[in-house]
């Protein structure tokens, strides 16, 4: 796959390939590299992160400027946004009644 090319909220299966103090390291059924960020693991805190070769359900939220895979794997996110005709409308509305699930620019 080209570097980026994935759309904002489009779902991706990702493997767990690492833990770090920040989140997740992940890599996509593709081979992309990236990272979910610890607020966006779990959706109760203080849930167990995924073990290193778990298997998630992800969100696309965008790209570093390194060109990095960044994606959300709280569960109830990504069935909205999955479920969701209108992902950005969803997401904001979202984000208004939970406080989470800003948009990422």
């Amino acid at each position: 796959m080209e570097p980026q090319a994935r759309r904002r909220y489009d779902v991706v299966h990702c493997s767990v390939v690492g833990h770090a103090r920040y989140g997740l390291l992940v890599e996509s059924e593709d081979g992309e590299h990236g990272f979910v960020d610890s607020s966006y693991i779990t959706d109760k805190s203080g849930e167990p992160w995924p073990a290193v070769g778990g298997r998630l359900r992800c969100v696309v939220l965008g790209y570093t400027k390194e060109g990095r895979l960044r994606v959300a794997a709280t569960p109830l996110y990504v069935e909205m946004v999955a479920a969701a005709d209108d992902p950005d409308t969803a997401v904001d509305e979202w984000s208004l009644l939970t406080g989470r699930g800003r948009r990422h620019k």
